[in-house]
This record gives structure tokens, C-alpha cells and sequence, in this order.
């Protein structure tokens, strides 16, 4: 089973190979400001289509963030060569459709700390 989500537009839109078991709550200085709840899986299960434009990107950072380039929706973030989660994607769980936020467990990562080492 295949689950979609869109950005708040529509014009951007995701998809994943299933419901998220589990999300991540992260305080880092992107996170904490804009709440997103992070959902994994390997780069090739993801597509991504719309207007996308790479956001946040900062020098030794190991992420690079995306937003949709109409609303400005938070969409996932993709990981940079030779990073912790090189091969994976974080796609916001708030997007998706049928994705109850309430019904699966939060793991909660200290980014403020830079908890991924």
C-alpha cells in the first residue's frame, strides 16, 4: 500500500511506501520553529514531485531541507553524501494523507545538542 500526501497547496506531492510506524520530534533550530513530525525510508521507496526547492542549507550541515517553492510547506529533507542517513529520506508526517499523528509513538532527538553525532 502506497500512501501520498501534498503540501499545503497541492501543488507538491509525496509518496511513500506505507503509514509511519513511529515519527521523530526534533529541537533543532529548524524544527522547533517550523514542527514538523519526521517520518524515515530509503531514498529509492520516496518520490517527490511538484515544485521543490532546496531551503536550508548550511555549511557542515549533514541535511538538506526542502520546501514546496508556492506555499512554502515543509516537504522532507534529503541527506548529504557520506552523512549518518546517507540512503534515507525524512519526509514530514504532517502531510500525508490518512496519517493520524496521534496514533503512533513519538521518538523524541535532541538536534539542539546535535544528537546524531
Amino acid at each position: 500500500m502506497t500512501v501520498t500526501g501534498t503540501c499545503l497547496c497541492g501543488a507538491c506531492r509525496i509518496t511513500v511506501p506505507s503509514l509511519p510506524t513511529e515519527v521523530t520530534e526534533c529541537n533543532c533550530s529548524l524544527c522547533r520553529r517550523l514542527g514538523p513530525l519526521w517520518a524515515y525510508w530509503p531514498q529509492d521507496r520516496v518520490a517527490v514531485g511538484g515544485p521543490i526547492v532546496q531551503w536550508a542549507r548550511a555549511e557542515g550541515a549533514t541535511l538538506d531541507f526542502h520546501r514546496c517553492a508556492d506555499c512554502g510547506c515543509l516537504t522532507h529533507w534529503t541527506a548529504r553524501p557520506g552523512s549518518y542517513a546517507e540512503g534515507r529520506v525524512g519526509v514530514n508526517a504532517r502531510l500525508l494523507d490518512g496519517f493520524d499523528l496521534w496514533s503512533v509513538p513519538r521518538k523524541r532527538i535532541d538536534g539542539a545538542a546535535d544528537a546524531w553525532g
